[in-house]
């Protein structure tokens, strides 16, 4: 079981991790804000910056939408697995701003029909991005941005992550 202080730094990293998407979003003109929970953050709950940072950007017309808690790969998990999840992260983000999120992309595209069926049980679409900047990887920001919005359209989802070229 994860202590007090261990679950306030993962709510802490879920936070910047969606603030840091939100704002290369917004350049590249995306509307679904997604990522992983686990990066390193110094900021707690009692603050009440992870709370404000999430209805930010729920108010500048993004949609806060559910990666899996820890960013495993799903393709290699069970349905438990899968479920715990997706519901872990749909849990904490319901219970610190009072969003139902329904819109699920697993992590690195893996998948397997019990992710499926898991994101469907509790009421999610499983969704994939169109345009990958490969950000993880290559640490231009032009190129990066190139990668976001050369032959941008209207409905394009453009995955993202919270690194310093983004």
């Amino acid at each position: 079981q994860e202590s007090k202080s261990e679950q306030q730094e993962q709510i802490s990293s879920l936070c910047k991790a969606i603030i840091q998407s939100q704002t290369a979003l917004q350049t590249t003109m995306s509307n679904v804000v997604m990522d992983q929970v686990a990066t390193q953050s110094s900021q707690t709950k009692e603050e009440g910056g992870i709370t404000k940072q999430l209805l930010k950007i729920v108010e500048n017309g993004h949609e806060i939408g559910n990666h899996g808690y820890f960013h495993k790969d799903q393709n290699k998990l069970d349905h438990d697995g899968n479920y715990m999840e997706i519901n872990s992260t749909h849990t904490l983000i319901k219970t610190l701003v009072d969003i139902d999120m329904n819109l699920f992309a697993p992590p690195s595209g893996a998948y397997n029909n019990s992710t499926l069926q898991s994101a469907s049980d509790l009421g999610y679409k499983t969704i994939m991005w169109s345009k990958d900047t490969i950000d993880w990887r290559d640490k231009d920001s032009q190129l990066i941005y190139s990668r976001a919005t050369n032959n941008i359209a209207g409905g394009d989802f453009v995955l993202m992550h919270p690194m310093q070229a983004t």
